[in-house]
């Protein structure tokens, strides 16, 4: 899990996460987005990131986010669609 903080109140149980590191950055690295982008998808209205609030930390394990991330994957574009048309119309 990916901890990223929050600025809740902190709490003398906050000391029971201090192994968990904010790696928002690792994530938005590993993602190619911006933490920002992140922090944002969190509270998406149609499909938000899928997340962990324990003691005003948020975890985000790196499964739950491959997982959420193939509903944006999109097949690969042609290049030129003009040469595809001919090539599918050659065909008939």
């Amino acid at each position: 899990m990916l901890a990223v903080p929050t600025p809740e109140p902190r709490s003398h149980w906050e000391g029971c996460l201090k192994s968990w590191k904010p790696l928002l950055k690792a994530l938005a690295n590993y993602a190619g987005l911006s933490a920002r982008t992140l922090r944002n998808f969190l509270t998406h209205p149609l499909a938000p990131l899928p997340y962990h609030k324990i003691i005003g930390k948020i975890l985000i394990r790196r499964s739950e986010f491959d997982g959420w991330i193939t509903q944006y994957r999109r097949g690969a574009q042609p290049q030129d669609l003009d040469a595809l048309v001919n090539e599918v119309l050659s065909r008939l």
